[in-house]
């Protein structure tokens, strides 16, 4: 099969070019071609996404025009689209128009304003259930759901009601979890054209499992936390939750939030606060962690905390830490549950709303007794499995055949 990826970044920017990364290599390994097409140009300090892949086009190139995109595109005759953000829209629709497509959607665009399904005001953040719809415009504001400009809501709300329009031209939406799944059915999406798939995570550790863990005795327990530095990733919940968790186990802690992002400067000041009143609790920053340096962490550390406030899509960090034996303390929102059993790999906390003291307690459940602890270890590795690359593949390959195969003789724009 002829496929042609469709993402805005050719460049390393989040989970989606990881997964990306890994996927054309894949396809390519079991018969398929592959090109791809991409709005930004590369920066120089960046490398390709996909160097193997050598069909391939770039919106913002000084020599390629959207129109000259397509035609390379038409003569390269893709037997299917398979896209996983917006790109132009004059691009973005033709291919859809043209071709069978199957659309990813690895989070929430075109059912909300933001994108973020997610309300900032009050703090802490919380997950948002409405309806992309008018009454958006008037939660904007005071929720900041995606800033304080009300001329960028306003664009933001009609950009977004673009791309579901786009979206609903798809054969197909595929997803990762339940939760986006349901989402895009409570906006009217038909049932049968949205997909969940068994999801890939590529950076599962490979080899035999891990034996399970044991809880150490003596010294600090270690937590930690991978991921941007942005407001809806919880960090201030983490640092804010450190302190109880040392009293009710009567140990010291030693935390690492270990990322990049706006919320840096925030986040140390407050660390500094915490460990200043709470003697108890040592935080460390060490900035964004290569992948030895990731592998050496979840190896050294004793619980993953994921404290995220907003709907977290997935989260691919889950799978990958229990695939390392360690478990995680999260709270209940959005695809988590695909990958965190509670008591089976770590421990949830209500997501309803997100608070300090429910995250807690999620850790606590998972450092109070050596036990469960080592249960605990053991169950990463029986939920990881779930999250390997031949299962995904082949859910992918069988969804992608039936893009092909129902695509109707004569399309209609909508």
């Amino acid at each position: 099969m002829r496929v042609l990826l469709v993402n805005p970044f050719g460049h390393r920017i989040g989970g989606i070019e990881i997964y990306l990364q890994a996927l054309a290599p894949a396809l390519a390994e079991r018969g398929h071609s592959v090109a791809f097409l991409h709005q930004h140009a590369i920066p120089a300090e960046s490398q390709s996404l996909v160097p193997a892949v050598t069909t391939r086009w770039c919106l913002e190139a000084p020599s390629t025009s959207a129109q000259l995109a397509i035609e390379g595109v038409r003569a390269w005759r893709p037997d299917l689209v398979f896209a996983h953000q917006p790109v132009d829209d004059f691009v973005f629709s033709t291919l859809l128009q043209e071709w069978p497509s199957l659309y990813f959607a690895h989070s929430y665009l075109g059912v909300c304003i933001s994108g973020a399904k997610c309300w900032n005001s009050p703090e802490p953040p919380q997950p948002c259930q409405r309806v992309l719809g008018w009454s958006c415009l008037l939660h904007y504001l005071p929720h900041r759901c995606g800033g304080r400009n009300p001329l960028v809501g306003w664009r933001l709300f009609h950009e977004q009601r673009a791309v579901q329009a786009r979206l609903r031209q798809a054969q197909l939406v595929a997803t990762h979890s339940q939760y986006v799944r349901d989402e895009y059915l409570r906006h009217g999406f038909e049932p049968d054209r949205v997909k969940v798939v068994p999801f890939w995570v590529p950076g599962l550790r490979r080899g035999a499992p891990l034996p399970p863990r044991t809880l150490r005795r003596e010294g600090a327990l270690r937590i930690l936390f991978l991921g941007r530095f942005e407001t809806v990733k919880g960090g201030q919940l983490l640092l804010d939750a450190l302190p109880s968790l040392a009293r009710a186990l009567q140990r010291p802690i030693q935390a690492t939030l270990a990322g990049e992002g706006p919320q840096f400067t925030a986040w140390k000041a407050r660390a500094a606060a915490v460990q200043r009143d709470h003697p108890e609790v040592r935080i460390a920053f060490p900035g964004w962690l290569d992948a030895p340096r990731r592998t050496e962490a979840f190896l050294d550390s004793d619980v993953l905390a994921v404290p995220s406030a907003w709907p977290e899509p997935f989260g691919m960090i889950g799978p990958e830490a229990s695939s390392y034996g360690l478990p995680i303390a999260a709270f209940d929102v959005g695809g988590v549950r695909e990958w965190l059993v509670d008591g089976v790999n770590g421990h949830l906390a209500s997501g309803a709303p997100v608070s300090v003291d429910g995250l807690a307690t999620a850790l606590q459940h998972v450092l109070a007794d050596p036990q469960h602890y080592r249960q605990l270890s053991a169950g990463g590795a029986t939920v990881a499995a779930r999250f390997e690359r031949e299962p995904h593949l082949t859910a992918l390959e069988a969804l992608l055949q039936h893009c092909v195969e129902r695509r109707p003789a004569a399309r209609s724009v909508r």
